[in-house]
């Protein structure tokens, strides 16, 4: 993952963890409690969940982008991590393509993509992470990297 893209993902005002879970042996429930951590703005998505770790979650990806562009008065600037299966995967695609430049950065959790889902978000995504980079063995390194140069 090179510089530009750590700073472009963690350039954005608010986070989406797709996938986000409450089962603590998933990787949806470690990725969501890295971004708590670190102290992002991150909301959660999961169709069958109310609330992960404490936190509400929202059922889709429209409604998490609604949830941050009213905590931002209008403005949205979302990085999005994803933990989901591809097939999923390429749904979610498809819906952060009808938000247009809203969503700034994708940042794919290993597994959770194809080369089919990849090719996909390179086309409607300006900064798309991938190659089995991991926000729980990376995340710390690249939001330090990123925030030295914010």
């Amino acid at each position: 993952m090179s510089a530009a893209q750590q700073l472009k993902f963690f350039a954005s005002k608010r986070f989406v963890v797709v996938g986000a879970s409450a089962d603590p042996s998933k990787f949806g429930n470690k990725v969501f409690q890295w971004y708590l951590n670190a102290r992002l703005p991150v909301t959660g998505v999961n169709p069958s969940q109310t609330e992960v770790l404490g936190q509400p979650t929202v059922a889709s990806f429209a409604d998490a982008v609604a949830a941050a562009s009213e905590a931002d008065s209008g403005t949205t600037a979302i990085s999005v991590s994803v933990i989901t299966p591809p097939k999923i995967t390429a749904a979610l695609i498809a819906q952060i393509a009808q938000f247009g430049s809203a969503v700034q950065a994708v940042w794919f959790q290993p597994g959770s993509y194809d080369a089919v889902t990849l090719k996909m978000a390179q086309e409607v995504v300006p900064t798309v992470i991938a190659d089995g980079w991991c926000v729980l063995v990376d995340g710390d390194a690249s939001l330090a990297q990123a925030g030295s140069s914010l």
